[in-house]
Formats: C-alpha cells, sequence, structure tokens
C-alpha cells in the first residue's frame, strides 16, 4: 500500500507521496547491485526515471485545466518507504475563483499484480476527503470551489491519463453503499492472516457450544468497541503498537493452548465425560475461560480494523452506517472461519491424542507465526510479506 497526501492550496497543491519500496522494485529495475534492497545511492541514480515515472503515472486538473508539477524531493526512510515531495502549480478557474472541480489521475503501481492500492488523503480547510486507488478506480474529482466544508468526492471507473480521451459515462461506480462497507470488512478479516490466526487459536481448544459462543461474542463486543473510537479519532493509538500487540496476542494464546492442553497426558482425560453428556458441573480447567481474556485482546483487534477503515476513508455522511457495515463484515468473515473449524475441533478433541496432537501443531504454526510477526513489527524489519 502506498499513501498519496495533498494539501491543496488556492493556486497550488502540495504532494507527499508515500511509497512502497518492494512494489516499486517489482515494477522498476532500480535495484543495480541485485540485493534486493533500494540503497541511497541507487535511490539517487534513479531520481531522474523515478520523477518521469510519477509524470506519467500522477496528474491533477483544477477545472479541466492541467496542473503543471514542480522540482521531486526524494527521501529513502528507515522504514523501506520512499517519501516524494512535489508541488503542482493550478491554473486558476476564473480571475475571481482560483478553485474549481479538482480531479485527479492515479496509476502508481496500477501495473502491479498483487493488488496495490493508493491511499488518497485530500484536505482543503479542515474537511479531509479520502479515496482509494484501484486499477478499476483510478480518477477522482471533488468540487475545491466548496473549502472549507466539503461534502466529499465523486469517484468514477478507471479513466486514461492524459493524451487520451475521458470515458462518457462518468456515473459513479464506487461502492460505498452498507453492503459495500460489508465487503470490505469481510475481505479484510479473510485477508487479515493474523486475525485468522488469533481466532483459530480461540476455537482449537473449544469443546463446547457455549464456550464457543462467549469467546466469539466476547471478541465481537471488544472489536466493536476500540473500531468505533479508533475509526472516528476519538482515540488514537500509534500503529506500530497496535500491530505489534496484535502479533503478541496470537503468541500468548498459542502459549496458553499449550500450557492448558499440549503437555496433557492422554490419560488425564479418562475420568472426562463424553462430549454429548458434558455439563456445567465437570470439572473447571479442563475448557479454560477465555471470553475474558478474549474481551482484552479484542480491544487491541479493534484498532487494528479502525486503522484499515482509516485508510479506506470514511464516509464524511453516513458514518454510522459505515462503521456499522465494516463491522457486519468482520462478523461474517469470522463467522465463515468458525463455522466449518469449530465441527472438526470438536470431533478431534472426542480422541485424547488426535486432541494433543491438534493442540500441539496448531500451538507451534501460530506461536511461530505470531513471533516472526511481533519481532518483525516491534522492531520494524519488513521480513513478513503479510
Amino acid at each position: 500500500m502506498s499513501v498519496l497526501s495533498v494539501d491543496v492550496g488556492q493556486r497550488e497543491l502540495q504532494v507527499l507521496l508515500d511509497l512502497d519500496v518492494r512494489t516499486l522494485l517489482d515494477v522498476q529495475a532500480y535495484d543495480t547491485n541485485d540485493n534486493g534492497e533500494l540503497e541511497a545511492p541507487e535511490l539517487d541514480q534513479a531520481q531522474v526515471r523515478l520523477t518521469e515515472y510519477l509524470n506519467k503515472k500522477l496528474e491533477f486538473k483544477n477545472a479541466g485545466a492541467v496542473c503543471t508539477p514542480g522540482e521531486t524531493t526524494l527521501e529513502l526512510t528507515p522504514g523501506r518507504r520512499i517519501l516524494a515531495r512535489r508541488s503542482y502549480a493550478c491554473p486558476p478557474r476564473s480571475q475571481g475563483t482560483p478553485l474549481g472541480t479538482l480531479s485527479v489521475d492515479n496509476s502508481i503501481f496500477m501495473e502491479d499484480t498483487g493488488g496495490h492500492r493508493v491511499v488518497g488523503k485530500f484536505v482543503l480547510g479542515t474537511t479531509p476527503i479520502h479515496h482509494v486507488f484501484l486499477p478499476e478506480s483510478q480518477h477522482f474529482e471533488f468540487d475545491a470551489s466548496a473549502a472549507p466544508d466539503l461534502p466529499g468526492g465523486h469517484a468514477h471507473g478507471s479513466a486514461p491519463l492524459a493524451g487520451s480521451d475521458k470515458p462518457k459515462d462518468l456515473t459513479p461506480k464506487e461502492d460505498v453503499s452498507f453492503i459495500g462497507w460489508v465487503r470490505e470488512g469481510i475481505k479484510h478479516i479473510l485477508l487479515g492472516f493474523d486475525h485468522v490466526l488469533f481466532v483459530v487459536g480461540l476455537v482449537v481448544i473449544v469443546r463446547r457450544f457455549k464456550e464457543l459462543a462467549l469467546v466469539v461474542t466476547s471478541f465481537t463486543l471488544a472489536h466493536s468497541i476500540t473500531l468505533a473510537l479508533g475509526a472516528t479519532g476519538m482515540v488514537s493509538v500509534a500503529s506500530r503498537l497496535v500491530e505489534s500487540l496484535i502479533a503478541a496476542s496470537i503468541v500468548y494464546v498459542a502459549w496458553d493452548n499449550f500450557r492448558r492442553f499440549g503437555r496433557r497426558q492422554a490419560d488425564d482425560s479418562e475420568n472426562e465425560l463424553p462430549a454429548e453428556q458434558e455439563t456445567e458441573n465437570q470439572p473447571q480447567g479442563k475448557t479454560p475461560r477465555r471470553h475474558f481474556l478474549t474481551f482484552g485482546f479484542g480491544l487491541v483487534h479493534g484498532f487494528g480494523f479502525a486503522s484499515v477503515l482509516t485508510e479506506l476513508g470514511l464516509p464524511t455522511r453516513g458514518l454510522l452506517g459505515a462503521l456499522f457495515g465494516f463491522n457486519v463484515g468482520v462478523e461474517l468473515g469470522q463467522l465463515a472461519l468458525v463455522a466449518p473449524l469449530y465441527p472438526l475441533v470438536r470431533m478431534l478433541h472426542k480422541n485424547p491424542e488426535h486432541e494433543l496432537l491438534l493442540v500441539r501443531i496448531s500451538s507451534l504454526l501460530i506461536g511461530g507465526l505470531g513471533a516472526l510477526w511481533l519481532v518483525d513489527r516491534a522492531f520494524d524489519l519488513g521480513w513478513m510479506p503479510f
């Protein structure tokens, strides 16, 4: 993911591009020593080529007139990002009204087949407008003359860059409906491998449906609270800290699973009732009551969901619908994981040997990946590709 930040002035745009180095190396051959990294001398050598690339891939227009790019400065950050700063001088709409309809055509990294997205943030006065640039949504425009209280932009389907004719049909195609936010929530939970592993770690030791319901409800309630607080800006937590804590929660759940079940001998289960005869009076300690712990970790994961929702760009109107839709999508994605997993886990728990094997293997895999994520995120190493 890359980020396009635009500070809209009356006659000039101040643009900051936060570019992903890995994607840049995939689409442009700047790694001259073939070590898989982009170093400062290589970036200096590539400045002219990269500037030309940005000129072709990014264009601004004010009331249909092309804005002229100024000098580009490049900076390679320790976090393996490139910061590209440049200004654009825009012809005025008229003598008395400098700003009109500001349009953006952006296809930076759209040739990448990995689904790269560029999150755009446009600030005019006190009102930010967000748009996510994708291969199918490369053109975006809004009425910049409405400062300082902008009503929002109108996104259209993929539009050619300079030198081509624009499509005649400008019917908005960006799905900003309730269903669209639900879809984004489902996509995030299913493609968020850290959240998936956390949920799997919770489910693999659950024997009873009541315990499963309590765990899922606790996680849902907790992340719903911090999702709303974080996405609306009421509470702000550093992304690096949140992501590191999410990784730590995965490691803890894996360790706790092994501690409670992974070392238990098979004969410890001889006195247990069959799953069909389990009651509330069975000895405590066999199935840990995880819902209190899950609630605490759910608060952390909620901030992770909030950061994604913020990057997608919350609408200035229909905020509650967007929050609710995204949260519903997260729950549907979570249900899609749990529904097929729980019957399999329950069946394996009926056999002590299978149960031990399940918990030991899952604890090793989940804990190992969680530990790699933790080190990677805490020290910003960029090891993990997902």
